[in-house]
């Protein structure tokens, strides 16, 4: 019997298809990728659009014209009723209360629908006085009682037109005057109606602005120079001073935040500034207040060093983008949220500059500021005038006050949007300015040096604010880490073209499903940590702004943002599969046949993992042990 052996080929092995984990685990990349894409456009859209949407809600007049004023309750003491920041206000006893309008003459508190105002009118529709009913009192009537009054001014600085208004107090004078100079923020003169209204009760005229491109005045605050500012400034000076009211050599300005610094430059160009009296001002330099105003809401968030070491070396990156527009490398983009040092030096010397104001200063902080180290400027800003040789000063850091000079927490108004609707200012403070532009001797120089700090008022435990500004090493400034950002998402994105055109190829010919292939996951993992970093990163920069909570404003498990967290996974990813291939193509470089896989592929992948590694360790989206 005879066998026949009959040898037949082995059948080709299936091609493998790629396991449903797998499959799962790339779809959520992508998702994370289209997710993280569409946040930080969110952000974008948000911030370029900040100035108009805040423009609108400040040019909002909630108030009819001749409601505004002070009111005489029974007991003697007076209501204010003023509108600001797009909503009408109360104030009574140092508690500022904010109201919605329900109809013309009818308000209720935004906190309590039972607590409510009216507006009283006599029959021919004259203002007469106004109801109030609170914390279940019975209605109590405020008698109209004008303790001031209020002329609408315009004037200009440089071909700019700006508009504003006079708060004068009754009687011929002469008086004392002060120009209330902005923050940094969009506001109009109804801002500062409030310490306006208790300056000229007491016996001080006050004249009050709208920012430049903000309610009635023309320009725009955003490409606006701290020159430029100080110029507006020093033209409201001008037009105060020329009033028949006002005694011309006791005029001078009280700057709010930002505009101590305008406040101090105003002083040292003009003579004809009497005084200064900056209210929660920082003593250092703009680019530096801006890192320690970020890192300290960061802290207080309760995130950890992780975060704050990465806002740190943000910061500086984006202040270095200042030396390339002023070579003319990159045009300037202030009205982009994070560059307004594109028309405001960071680097302004703050030391220098208090240091040559001779003038009598009142400086005023709250203890609890979070947005200016306040015992440390009150050092710094001291420090300064001693060295000029002004000894005229009096520097007070009131109890339990926040940046507002207002009774409701640290950083209580800018982790919630500026949405408490009702504060009480600290006790004082209203007015202690007033009597203090009173009491200065008529030009004799009696030195002061009083200085009023409450025990607890430590210095702040972020030291940023005395660190060099330009400390960014190279590789750290703007344009290699823009020039990296670029080339990490052209390899990426090669990389991702690669597998699919593989995939193609594959298709077209017949192949089937191509053997597995990390290449695809690897390029989703890279681009994903990109796009989730680089939100995180700038929503981190965006702490200053109250409505950046779209990322940051969720749980802080270990120190970080769930965005960065996020951008942590897709960085591991990422690093794992470039490790794996990478240790792939140095092998294929051993063996002959498999040496013509190695070229794009490999140069590709080598070069962009490098890249990667040491840019996602950089900005300690790479989780390393020690650090968070």
């Amino acid at each position: 019997m005879t066998t026949t052996i009959v040898h037949r080929p082995a059948p080709a092995p299936a091609p493998q298809a790629t396991p449903p984990r797998r499959r799962r685990f790339g779809a959520l990349l992508i998702a994370a990728l289209v997710a993280g894409s569409a946040l930080a456009g969110a952000r974008w859209f948000g911030s370029s659009t900040q100035e108009s949407h805040g423009t609108a809600m400040m040019n909002k007049d909630p108030l009819p014209a001749d409601v505004g004023g002070t009111y005489r309750l029974d007991d003697g003491t007076h209501l204010t009723l003023y509108g600001t920041v797009g909503m009408p206000s109360y104030e009574l006893s140092g508690e500022r209360v904010m109201l919605r309008a329900v109809d013309k003459d009818l308000f209720e508190a935004w906190d309590d629908p039972d607590e409510v105002l009216t507006v009283r009118r006599n029959p021919t529709g004259e203002v007469t006085g106004v109801s109030l009913v609170r914390d279940g009192e019975e209605s109590r009537f405020a008698a109209r009682d004008p303790l001031y009054f209020e002329e609408d001014i315009t004037f200009e600085n440089s071909g700019v037109k700006l508009a504003g208004s006079i708060a004068l107090p009754e009687g011929e004078g002469p008086h004392p005057g002060v120009v209330l100079v902005h923050g940094a923020e969009a506001a109009t003169r109804d801002s500062y109606t409030l310490i306006a209204s208790h300056l000229a009760r007491r016996g001080v005229a006050a004249l009050t602005y709208d920012k430049r491109g903000v309610g009635e005045s023309e320009g725009s605050y955003t490409g606006a120079t701290f020159e430029d500012l100080t110029g507006d400034a020093l033209a409201g000076l001008e037009v105060l001073r020329r009033h028949p009211a006002i005694d011309p050599g006791q005029v001078g300005m009280a700057g709010f935040s930002q505009g101590g610094w305008i406040i101090a430059m105003a002083a040292e160009r003009s003579e004809d500034v009497a005084f200064v009296i900056p209210v929660s001002a920082s003593g250092f330099t703009p680019g530096a207040q801006a890192r320690w105003l970020d890192g300290n809401q960061l802290l207080y968030r309760g995130l950890g060093s992780r975060t704050i070491d990465t806002s740190e070396k943000a910061w500086r990156m984006l202040v270095s983008s200042r030396d390339l527009v002023d070579a003319g490398l990159m045009p300037a983009i202030p009205q982009v949220m994070g560059f307004w040092f594109h028309a405001l030096d960071p680097n302004l010397d703050t030391a220098g500059l208090w240091e040559r104001v001779k003038q009598p200063v009142l400086g005023i902080w709250g203890e609890l500021d979070c947005q200016v180290p306040a015992r440390d400027s009150l050092e710094a800003i001291r420090t300064s005038l001693e060295r000029g040789g002004n000894r005229n000063y009096t520097l007070r850091i009131l109890p339990g006050a926040d940046h507002g000079i207002t009774l409701v927490g640290p950083c209580a108004q800018e982790t919630t949007g500026w949405s408490v609707t009702r504060v009480a200012h600290a006790e004082g403070y209203l007015g202690s300015m007033a009597e203090w532009v009173k009491d200065l001797p008529a030009g004799d120089g009696r030195p002061v040096r009083e200085i009023e700090v409450p025990a607890e008022a430590t210095p702040s435990q972020l030291a940023w604010h005395q660190s060099p500004e330009r400390g960014v090493a190279w590789f750290g400034s703007f344009l290699p880490q823009l020039a990296t950002i670029l080339v990490l998402v052209i390899l990426f994105a090669a990389i991702g073209l690669l597998w699919l055109g593989r995939r193609i190829v594959a298709a077209l010919m017949g192949r089937g499903r191509p053997a597995r292939d990390p290449l695809g996951a690897l390029a989703f993992s890279g681009l994903a940590a990109m796009v989730i970093g680089l939100a995180a990163l700038y929503e981190i920069l965006l702490l200053s702004d109250a409505s950046a909570t779209l990322l940051i404003g969720g749980p802080t498990p270990f120190g970080v943002s769930i965005a960065f967290i996020a951008a942590s996974v897709a960085a591991v990813v990422a690093v794992g599969l470039g490790v794996r291939m990478a240790v792939q193509i140095v092998r294929a470089k051993r063996s002959e046949t498999r040496v013509e896989r190695i070229g794009v592929r490999g140069g590709l992948v080598l070069g962009a993992m490098t890249m990667f590694t040491a840019w996602v360790m950089y900005w300690n989206i790479l989780p390393i042990p020690g650090i968070g």
